[in-house]
This record gives structure tokens, sequence and C-alpha cells, in this order.
């Protein structure tokens, strides 16, 4: 598959889900992954789901579905531009959610297994989105 030739998932996505305000079915797992990946993993830190999961007191699967709450925000704010973007220009499954979870993960472990609110969570999603939206490389 050609970068030009998006994934069914995307294609679905980019079609009739784009009217929707809650994430689609065929959308929402494929990001629940890749926010699993920015937050569990780390080539910095081999032992970041370990530590994590240390301060986090509820688990592992208490923590992928409280995390994944963020990600109807994230399609909030992106689900507008994507009529504008064509996938070539980046992944945004890498450059935007597997990147918050990063940050995610980050801010769990700085504050000891607190979440961002949804005010700080919010800022992180907007700059992470504008900055995949707005680049040198897009149209």
């Amino acid at each position: 598959m050609s970068s030009n030739d998006p994934s069914p998932y995307r294609r679905l996505a980019l079609a009739t889900d784009l009217k929707s305000e809650i994430l689609p079915r065929a959308v929402a797992p494929v990001w629940a992954a890749f926010l699993c990946e920015g937050l569990m993993t780390s080539k910095r830190d081999p032992y970041r789901s370990e530590r994590l999961l240390n301060f986090w007191d509820s688990g592992r699967m208490k923590l992928m579905i409280e995390s994944c709450r963020y990600l109807d925000r994230i399609w909030a704010y992106s689900r507008r531009r994507w009529g504008h973007l064509s996938p070539k220009y980046g992944m945004f499954e890498y450059e935007v959610i597997s990147a918050f979870g990063d940050l995610l993960g980050v801010h769990l472990i700085l504050d000891h297994g607190e979440l961002p609110s949804d005010e700080e969570a919010d800022l992180i999603i907007q700059n992470l989105v504008d900055a995949f939206f707005i680049r040198d490389d897009a149209p």
C-alpha cells in the first residue's frame, strides 16, 4: 500500500465519519494501539512501563481505559482538518497519537500517577495537532 493509498480504516474516517463528533469505531482501536505504544514504551527508558505502573496503582487495564478518553478530545480537535491533508504528508498516528501517549506517560511519572486535567491535555493536543497540520510540507 503506497503512502497515497490510506488504510481502510483511514478511508472510512476521511469520508462520512468526519461528520461524527465522536471517535469513529473504525479508528478507535487503531488510535488506542498507538496511544498504548507511546504511553508504555520508550527508547530512552526501557523500564518505562514498570515505572509508570509503579505510580499508577489501578493496573494496566484501568490506565488504558482512562488514557483512551483523551482520544475523543483528539478527534474533536482534529476531525475538521482531515479533509485538507493528504496521507502522504505524515503519519498522524505516530506524530500525534503516539506522541500524546509519550507525553501522557511523562506526565504520569512526574506527577506520581496523576492524569492531566482536561485543560492541560487540551493544550498538549492542540499543540500536537496544530504542528501536524501546519508544516512546511503540508499544502
